[in-house]
Formats: structure tokens, C-alpha cells, sequence
């Protein structure tokens, strides 16, 4: 199975939500595991200028000089949208900074059952390489899935509906 793994692989086998990216980490026994107490951690809202169509709901880069809908050919409006990232993490370039929120991470969701793991679980296993860092960057797994795929090696949650609640 890991021959077919790379990036920009077509998998028709998996579930449409899994990424090549993803199942390549989970697969790669070199990968340390560490559980972790998941710590709530500061959150910021930015704001950003993006191009909107208002038929379709399209929406691209300001800096792309274009000025109607590739999709529908209407007329693109200049709007700002709003959006959160945990604060550890650098604010792109072009966005401005609304307010930050502290203790609003609260919470990131176990890859393979999407269990919420700081709200429904206190504890989740993350590679050791992110284990210390910022809560939104790497993989987590609860300690349901930890156990049952990854630790006994059992990958079964890629088929179709196999993981999912």
C-alpha cells in the first residue's frame, strides 16, 4: 500500500476526505508518537481583502489584477472576510489583525475520527516532533484510534466508512 502513496496520488480506495499527505504520515514507522494534555492556547481573528463574485461565491487574490468571475463572468467586488488562527503561529502579510482571544484554541480534531480532542478528550497522541508546538500544526489521534489503528497497525479506517461516527 505505501508503493501507491506519494503526493498528488489518486487513491479511488480511500475515503474522499483522506489526503495522501496524511495516510503517508501515519504509515511512516519512523515517526515517534508522544501523548500529550491538550492545552487551550490564545487564538487571534484577522481580517483579509479577497476578491468576491456575487453570483457565485468565488473568491481570489486582490493582487490578481482581474476583475470578473473566472467561473461565471460577473463583475468581482472587493470585500474583506474574516477569519482565526491560533496566535503561535505568523499572520500572513496581507492580513490585518481584528483581536486576539485568549484561550480561544481550545480544541483540533483526531484525523481519523474527528473526536474533539481538548473538548471531549483531554488527552491525544501527536508526533513528537509537533508535541510541543503549536496545537493547529501536525496530526492529531485520540487515544480510541491511537490504539485501535495506529499502535496495532490496523489501517482499516482508510476504507470507505469504516472510522467514521
Amino acid at each position: 500500500m505505501t508503493d501507491h502513496v506519494h503526493i498528488g496520488a489518486t487513491l479511488p480506495w480511500l475515503d474522499s476526505r483522506w489526503q495522501a499527505r496524511d495516510v503517508a504520515f501515519l504509515l511512516d514507522g519512523t515517526k515517534k508518537w508522544q501523548r500529550v494534555k491538550y492545552q487551550a492556547t490564545d487564538a487571534v481573528v484577522f481580517a483579509k481583502k479577497v476578491l468576491r463574485c456575487g453570483n457565485c461565491g468565488w473568491t481570489g487574490n486582490t493582487g490578481s489584477q482581474t476583475h470578473i468571475c473566472p467561473q461565471c463572468l460577473n463583475d468581482l467586488t472587493e470585500v474583506e472576510i474574516f477569519g482565526n488562527q491560533e496566535a503561535a503561529l505568523p499572520p500572513d502579510a496581507d492580513a490585518r489583525l481584528v483581536e486576539t482571544r485568549t484561550g480561544f484554541w481550545e480544541h483540533d480534531h483526531c484525523v481519523i475520527c474527528d473526536v474533539a480532542i481538548g473538548r471531549e478528550a483531554p488527552w491525544g497522541y501527536r508526533e513528537s516532533s509537533f508535541a510541543d508546538g503549536p496545537n493547529s500544526v501536525g496530526i492529531w489521534l485520540c487515544d480510541g484510534c491511537f490504539d485501535r489503528y495506529l499502535k496495532a497497525g490496523d489501517f482499516s479506517f482508510l476504507m470507505r466508512s469504516s472510522a467514521r461516527r
